[in-house]
């Protein structure tokens, strides 16, 4: 029954130092991401093909936010937001409305789609709002 005890000691120690690793390596990239300069893309009616909401529903997570407004952006546009997050990679990207912050990532690889989640909320006139100021 000892060594069974001793096993069981070994998984645990080896599982917290896989969660100290991945929270030292969290700090890291987000300290790597602050060092440079947030980059700010402006969204515009003029730069969209769509928006339109997702719904989402969970039993198991009755708070996570059930209306997801999705953005996908016109093709020449989709071709400038593909270059400006192949170029900030590591970085923090803000994409804003009207003045207004929508969303803000660490840029992990080049985006080629073109489309993005710009708002997630439990808010369903919120969402809807979005959308209607997105494509007047």
């Amino acid at each position: 029954m000892g060594s069974r005890n001793g096993g069981e000691q070994v998984k645990y120690a080896r599982t917290i130092c896989l969660i100290v690793l991945i929270l030292i390596g969290a700090l890291v990239s987000s300290a790597i991401a602050e060092e440079g300069p947030t980059v700010n893309y402006e969204l515009t009616p003029e730069k969209l093909l769509a928006a339109r909401i997702l719904i989402t529903s969970s039993a198991k997570f009755p708070d996570y936010p059930k209306y997801s407004v999705i953005a996908e952006l016109n093709f020449e546009e989709m071709r400038v937001f593909r270059e400006l997050t192949k170029e900030n990679v590591g970085r923090r990207l803000e994409v804003s409305f009207q003045g207004r912050v929508l969303m803000g990532a660490i840029v992990k690889a080049e985006i080629e789609s073109g489309t993005m989640n710009v708002l997630r909320t439990n808010d369903k006139e919120e969402a809807l709002a979005l959308v209607r100021e997105l494509l007047p």
